[in-house]
């Protein structure tokens, strides 16, 4: 049961690492009309798809697989701060198309629980940080800068 529930909610985690650890990317939009548009790191690809983080930061197989590991890892983390009852009603909301930050936030849980998940994420995103090269963290931050809102870091 656990495992069926971790795979269930394994895009979950993963998007909210993603979210977290790159914020803005998903779910940005231009606040005004006089911001400029990102720049894609790469040139669109000729399958007209989106780029994957993978091929944006230029990630080799291994730092994939690491990367994987540390978010299986946070998962793991996040669901033993949730009751049984939290973790599926967030499974079910993540399932029906919520965003998972919403759903994480739609389960009004006590300061507590939202300071060590907050302490799990930070350690995870340190632990991605540590992962990528000097160079992928530079296209991470070209990324990232032109999404986020003013008065952000």
């Amino acid at each position: 049961m656990a495992f069926n529930l971790a795979q269930r909610i394994s895009f979950a985690a993963t998007a909210v690492a993603l979210a977290t650890l790159v914020p803005g990317i998903a779910f940005s939009q231009n606040s005004s009309p006089n911001t400029r548009p990102a720049q894609p790191a790469q040139p669109t690809n000729p399958s007209n798809r989106p780029a994957t983080v993978e091929e944006v930061l230029g990630l080799t197989p291994g730092q994939v697989q690491q990367i994987r590991d540390i978010l299986v890892n946070r998962q793991q983390q996040i669901e033993s701060v949730l009751t049984p009852d939290q973790r599926n009603r967030f499974a079910q909301a993540v399932q029906s198309g919520q965003n998972p930050g919403t759903a994480l936030r739609s389960l009004n849980l006590e300061q507590e629980k939202i300071n060590r998940i907050r302490s799990i994420v930070e350690t995870s995103n340190q632990q991605i940080r540590g992962v990528l090269t000097e160079e992928q963290l530079q296209r991470l931050q070209q990324q990232v800068q032109p999404n986020r809102p003013s008065g952000q870091r």
